[in-house]
């Protein structure tokens, strides 16, 4: 996940130290850690990582239900992608992990459409898939 680290320093922000961001790092931590060390927030960090990928910020505050539906949330929880819009040939996800191909290819073959992918930090995320699923059950996840 060194890709965050390459974000955070291509825009050209300094950190004490770099993060310990080893292959065992969860993106949840590899998130915190590098927002951490730089300073900055993951609003900000989901902004850097995006221009990275030449990808857009996922507007989380414009989900249609009805592209959630075609997302089952075993898949979105399993791999922390969230529906934003669905067309006939596309669907639209957030993601706080645009390297992850697993994800994309779970969501392509269950929504039968292409993906498109938005970037998001992890906890805003995290907190949108709670909001548009079963929030009692977000435990079973963790």
């Amino acid at each position: 996940m060194n890709w965050l680290i390459n974000a955070a320093e291509k825009a050209g922000w300094q950190a004490a130290s770099k993060p310990p961001i080893s292959a065992e790092t969860s993106i949840e931590d590899a998130w915190r850690s590098v927002a951490q060390a730089y300073s900055v927030s993951e609003a900000d960090l989901a902004g850097q990582v995006a221009s990275l990928f030449r990808l857009s910020v996922a507007p989380l505050d414009a989900i249609e239900p009805r592209a959630v539906k075609l997302v089952p949330e075993k898949i979105a929880r399993k791999h922390h992608v969230l529906p934003l819009r669905e067309t006939q040939n596309e669907i639209v996800i957030a993601t706080s992990d645009p390297t992850d191909y697993n994800a994309e290819q779970a969501v392509q073959f269950t929504a039968g459409r292409r993906v498109v992918q938005c970037v998001a930090g992890y906890h805003s995320l995290l907190d949108a898939i709670n909001a548009h699923y079963s929030p009692e059950r977000a435990m079973e996840w963790l």
